[in-house]
């Protein structure tokens, strides 16, 4: 389930697939990451930042690129 102004709906299965490649460049760009002696060199909270701030970055990449599809079928539905 996902909400979108204000109304719950479910993700259809091209939208759930966005999702999930998204998940999947996430985990690609953490798992390079944690390899990299940066990532090693530096303390628990920063690393813990850095793959919050990656995996809310491809999230959110998700959510645009389905969110105008998102938008209208939410709209049609009010209306039926």
């Amino acid at each position: 389930n996902v909400t979108v102004k204000g109304v719950q709906t479910n993700l259809e299965d091209g939208e759930f697939d966005v999702m999930t490649k998204a998940s999947r460049r996430a985990s690609d760009e953490a798992r390079n990451l944690i390899r990299s002696a940066h990532y090693k060199s530096l303390p628990d909270d920063q690393r813990e930042l850095l793959l919050d701030r990656i995996y809310s970055k491809w999230k959110a990449r998700g959510r645009q690129s389905i969110r105008a599809k998102l938008e209208r079928r939410v709209a049609r539905e009010a209306r039926a």
